[in-house]
């Protein structure tokens, strides 16, 4: 939805969105934004980090369109991660996959700031997961990455 019900003001990328809100003590809306491209994300996971923001794992199919301008997708789903401020604000995002499906099940803060992502892929060689082989449909992942989202 656009900009109806409680969308007021919010507009959709696309299909579908990871619709983010920050609400007050007793339930008020404090901010509300719509993230995603022209397709489909979502399955989105929220962690609170030490800054006040938040991390975001989930799943897009959507490339270079929408808040994901500058990013390609490898495949038919791939792991779409967000850092936000405070405010709601992307302070920065990737895509991570191959050229199949990624999904994250969870994401957590590791007591260095890292972070740590769990999921499954039906992926093989290809993209962030080159060098790395799969096993006949989906298997598990792991993928660790820095405050700023670069793969350890």
């Amino acid at each position: 939805s656009s900009n109806t019900g409680t969308l007021t003001g919010v507009f959709t990328n696309g299909s579908l969105d990871y619709w983010i809100l920050k609400l007050n003590i007793s339930g008020n809306i404090q901010w509300q934004k719509l993230y995603g491209g022209a397709n489909d994300e979502g399955f989105p996971r929220i962690q609170l980090t030490s800054d006040g923001g938040s991390i975001i794992s989930g799943y897009s199919s959507s490339s270079n369109t929408g808040n994901l301008v500058g990013l390609i997708n490898a495949g038919s789903l791939d792991i779409y991660i967000l850092k936000l401020d405070a405010s709601g604000n992307i302070q920065w995002q990737k895509l991570y996959g191959g050229t199949l499906l990624e999904q994250p099940f969870g994401i957590r803060v590791l007591n260095d700031g890292s972070y740590i992502i769990a999921g499954n892929t039906s992926s093989s060689n290809s993209g962030t997961f080159s060098g790395l082989f799969n096993y006949g449909g989906s298997d598990i992942f792991l993928l660790r990455i820095d405050r700023n989202g670069k793969l350890y």
